[in-house]
């Protein structure tokens, strides 16, 4: 699954491909009025972004399911999820966990590259992105999960497995007053795959590369 933008670049293209040899068979067959889709590079390299952004919706959506209470796994112990070598990281278990945040604080981490759930039964690192920009770390009224460090926080978001296992934070929440940061991982996702779907139609409409 993480080919498959790679994946959506040959479809697309071989998209644009096919679409060029229609053009040639209207032209053979007289129909003019469909004879300049052949040779038109706008159309074939409009095809491959809008391929790719297939590609990314495809992914986002095997590797963000929607988090439904009666499927999440509550306060697991990490052992039991330890324990299966073969998975992988599409194997996502929604999962909702406490325990205390630690890694660096303040302005070292204002990005939240460094921050890792301790539990009783294990310690586990923890991946975030911002729900709206990773500009909102700078804005002082907004809570940074640096500043929950050392807190107790209840933890909701995809568990995965790779070389090491982590999760994939949907929600941060502080157990003391209840505060909560929620992640963006979908969202920037189907950002990112809509800029290039909207781009490879903009190249194909305007016929410009």
């Amino acid at each position: 699954m993480q080919v498959a933008p790679y994946l959506g670049l040959a479809i697309g293209l071989a998209i644009g491909l096919l679409i060029w040899l229609l053009g040639a068979i209207f032209g053979k067959l007289g129909i003019w009025q469909l004879e300049w889709l052949y040779g038109d590079r706008a159309i074939l390299w409009g095809c491959v972004p809008i391929g790719v952004s297939l590609g990314i919706f495809w992914r986002n959506n095997q590797f963000f399911p929607d988090i439904k209470p009666a499927a999440i796994i509550h306060n697991p112990n990490l052992r039991d999820l330890y324990c299966n070598p073969d998975s992988i990281p599409i194997d996502s278990k929604p999962i909702c966990i406490e325990g205390q945040l630690i890694g660096r604080s303040g302005i070292s981490n204002i990005m939240g590259q460094e921050l890792i759930l301790k539990t009783a039964s294990g310690i586990v690192p923890l991946h975030y992105i911002p729900q709206w920009t990773p500009l909102a770390n700078f804005w002082q009224k907004s809570i940074h999960p640096s500043d929950l460090i050392g807190n107790s926080v209840k933890i909701t978001g995809w568990w995965r497995r790779g070389a090491t296992p982590w999760i994939d934070i949907e929600k941060l929440e502080n157990v003391a007053d209840r505060s909560r940061i929620y992640g963006g991982h979908p969202l920037w996702s189907v950002i990112l795959a809509g800029s290039l779907a909207f781009g490879g139609a903009s190249i194909i409409s305007s016929g410009r590369l």
